[in-house]
């Protein structure tokens, strides 16, 4: 009787307590695993976001230069990012819904505010006046989601 109760005390009780164990590990593991995939694909969001608005601010800068200030810019860098700008157009169109389920809810409204004045814009505008309206407020939604990035990148840490 005291060998089975030996060997029960070296294999049993070790076993009960590895596979609880052994469960919760893996749990964190796997919710650490989601966690940080749900970040990357945030982040990249936010990214895209950032490089679209960066885009938009850039060409409505030439098209101020050239307009108002009497700027001489290259005609095929002005072609190349005004079409950089229409796609940058598109892209803030076509993620402003779908960043509701990455971004938190300043910065969607921000989007979303934007978006409602992009949609008034012509594509492919030339008015300096329309295009510094929209380069302001572009660099305001910017700002917001970048702080809005920032502050959610520190509390993942």
């Amino acid at each position: 009787m005291d060998d089975f109760v030996d060997l029960a005390m070296k294999f049993i009780v070790p076993f009960v307590v590895s596979i609880p164990t052994a469960i919760i590990s893996v749990k964190l593991a796997l919710r650490k695993f989601k966690s940080e995939k749900w970040w990357d694909k945030k982040l990249a969001c936010y990214i895209g976001l950032s490089e679209a608005f960066s885009v938009i601010i850039n060409y409505a800068d030439i098209v101020i230069d050239i307009k108002l200030d009497g700027v001489k810019h290259d005609k095929e860098e002005l072609n190349n990012r005004k079409l950089m700008f229409n796609k940058s157009m598109l892209k803030l169109q076509t993620q402003v819904y779908s960043s509701v389920l990455f971004m938190d809810k300043t910065s969607h409204e921000s989007l979303l505010r934007f978006y409602n004045e992009l949609f008034c814009m012509e594509t492919s505008s030339e008015d300096p006046e329309k295009l510094a309206k929209l380069r302001t407020n572009a660099e305001f939604c910017l700002n917001i989601i970048t702080k809005e990035a920032k502050r959610e990148y520190r509390s993942q840490m």
